[in-house]
């Protein structure tokens, strides 16, 4: 069934395909135009919009008529590139509505804009000079058609102007088996246009959804739910939507998606993406402070009261701290360069250093979002752990400072409960004796002061790659790394999903079980199509970057582990440490990329290191040797 248009009306057209059949379609159309909400649109229509400013853009004559709005930021509307070939792609809650509200939007920026959208809108006299129009449910006629629109369409964008498109061709559905609507699958044709014409891409997203009424019927029958749609335009009236604008990616960016089936998945994850911006959903753990029940018992129903962090303890004098830095013997010492040196020490040679690394431990992460809420982060672990120490000589201060803890030392003195990944996750003899002598890492930190910088973390790696090449024997690094709480539930979601497919590389995962697990690790809308359109950490990382809004990306850590190869073993919340999300990551020092090895070892520790593994360097090298082979073929 399809609408024509009469005068300032739109009207059902009729199917009869003979007199008999016209006659008893017309007899019936009032009522079927009645009950569909379209006669009630025509009366809108004629008297709310069509008196509305004509030099207006469509769109806004619609929402102004219809009593209806929309909220964006400035910030967001900043984001619209103001010249050169542009594709706007969205999804397609309403049917109608968010058609209105983009074109009113993007025209604030593009008075040039134009759509690619479904026929029936361009029976509309007051927006049909907007439209491309095209028939989404397919057959001979429709596919001349839209071939024209699609031809008309190039032409616009490569005469430098700016195209919408909803990608979906219907409106967002409920589906056997979701609970949210969303968009249909894509189809290719933003793509196709978008790799021919080079246009940068827009992606937006409109938060909300239709009525269950409509969603309920549209498992029942699509063409029943497609009828329903002028209904929901009518139930729209004096709606108030809120709408997020992504990051513009230039085609530069998109090159890499040879497929156009590819580059729709990678568009519908980053429209989808924005939702984020836009959710009121709690994180995925609670929030950074910690939430204490002060005196109630079990099982009371009494609100938990958020305590405040205390102040951290006040700084020792800075002689203090150096001439303990100075008393260590000079094997102790690992880099140096210029005013700063890394060094290695046990707890009882350097008291005040370790308080000062308490401080600034707590310092540190409170300022991402973490921490204990204690006035010192030191635990029973750093009496008998080693302390790495980033040292400035010439400011008496130290930068940073990672705690080691070597494992055949530590059970031979404590047990396996000496080691303070048990804390957080199960695992017992079968792991250490799989991964044998090794070194366990933690506690890191560089103090917000030098964070900008990337010296401190590049000298402390350092220090880590000589304390590993005098100590050959320990083959594998592993420990936390933590993803704090400030970030949204959804990049949490996003990073962990990345993450956890690096679980399959090792089968060590296997013997690791998390003490807290994280619940709820996929993400909303996501589907394996849109996870395969993410090829690396640096897409993760601009998808992060676009959910946090510029503020926050992949934590350095992780980058810094990956990079060095290392792998995530399960993932864990630590509730005692603001409910960071901690991941049990390991780093098999024999797989580093042996430039990187040098780089921290050193030429000399590392060729050494290599020499100390023979056999196991032999069948590594083996391994590699075909895998590069199978990738060949």
């Amino acid at each position: 069934m399809s609408v024509r248009r009469s005068s300032k009306e739109v009207h059902l057209s009729n199917p009869g395909r003979n007199a008999v059949e016209r006659g008893c379609f017309a007899a019936v159309r009032p009522a079927l135009e009645w009950g569909i909400g379209l006669k009630a649109l025509n009366k809108l229509y004629i008297e709310n919009v069509l008196p509305t400013d004509p030099s207006k853009s469509p769109g806004r004559r619609f929402l102004e008529g219809f009593g209806c709005g929309y909220l964006v930021g400035d910030e967001e509307l900043d984001r619209i590139p103001r010249e050169g070939p542009l594709v706007v792609v969205a999804n397609h809650p309403f049917g109608g509505l968010d058609a209105m509200i983009l074109d009113d939007m993007i025209s604030r920026v593009r008075p040039d804009v134009r759509f690619i959208a479904n026929g029936i809108l361009s029976t509309v006299p007051a927006i049909k000079e907007r439209f491309f129009p095209v028939n989404p449910f397919g057959g001979p006629a429709a596919a001349r058609r839209n071939a024209g629109s699609i031809r008309k369409s190039l032409a616009w964008l490569e005469s430098g102007g700016a195209l919408g498109i909803f990608p979906a061709g219907e409106v967002s559905s409920v589906r056997w088996g979701q609970r949210t609507a969303t968009d249909p699958a894509w189809n290719s044709i933003a793509a196709r246009i978008i790799k021919q014409t080079g246009a940068t891409v827009l992606p937006v997203f409109f938060e909300g959804s239709n009525s269950a009424w409509f969603h309920g019927a549209g498992l029942v029958s699509s063409k029943l739910r497609t009828l329903l749609l002028g209904r929901e335009l009518l139930r729209a009236c004096g709606r108030r939507v809120r709408v997020a604008v992504g990051t513009p990616l230039p085609v530069q960016q998109l090159d890499r998606f040879s497929d156009p089936k590819d580059l729709t998945a990678f568009l519908r994850m980053r429209t989808y993406v924005l939702r984020s911006r836009l959710d009121r959903e709690e994180p995925i753990r609670s929030s950074r402070i910690r939430r204490i029940l002060r005196g109630s018992p079990s099982g009371s129903k009494e609100q938990p009261v958020r305590m405040e962090p205390v102040p951290t303890v006040p700084l020792d004098p800075p002689d203090g701290l150096a001439a303990e830095i100075l008393a260590l013997p000079p094997e102790q010492i690992l880099v140096r360069r210029g005013t700063q040196r890394v060094v290695f020490a046990a707890a009882d040679q350097i008291p005040k250093v370790l308080r000062e690394i308490g401080r600034l431990r707590e310092i540190s992460f409170r300022a991402a979002g973490e921490g204990t809420g204690r006035s010192t982060d030191l635990d029973r672990f750093d009496e008998w752990y080693y302390h790495l120490v980033h040292w400035n000589e010439e400011t008496n201060e130290v930068v940073g400072a990672y705690r080691l803890g070597q494992t055949d030392r530590i059970l031979e003195e404590k047990g396996i409960d000496g080691l303070y990944t048990r804390t957080l996750f199960r695992y017992d003899s079968a792991l250490i004796h799989e991964l044998g002598p090794s070194i366990e890492m933690g506690r890191s930190f560089v103090r917000p002061e030098y964070q900008r910088r990337s010296e401190p973390l590049i000298l402390l790696w350092r220090g880590i790659g000589r304390f590993a090449g005098r100590n050959p024997q320990y083959r594998h690094l592993f420990g936390p790394v933590s993803i704090s709480a400030d970030y949204h539930a959804t990049s949490t979601r996003l990073l962990l999903s990345f993450l956890r497919a690096t679980q399959r590389i090792s089968g060590l995962s296997r013997l690791v079980r998390p003490r807290k697990p994280v619940r709820g690790m996929k993400p909303r809308d996501w589907d394996r199509t849109a996870f395969d359109a993410i090829r690396s950490l640096d897409d993760v990382d601009e998808l992060v970057r676009e959910i946090e809004r510029g503020e926050r990306s992949v934590p350095v850590l992780v980058r810094q582990y990956l990079k060095l190869g290392g792998v995530f073993l399960g993932f864990n919340v630590d509730q005692e440490f603001s409910d960071v999300v901690d991941g049990l990551v390991l780093v098999d020092l024999l797989r580093m990329n042996r430039r990187l090895l040098r780089f921290y070892f050193g030429d000399e520790l590392s060729a050494s290191f290599v020499a100390h593994h023979p056999e196991a360097d032999a069948r590594l090298q083996q391994e590699l040797a075909e895998q590069r082979a199978a990738a060949a073929d």
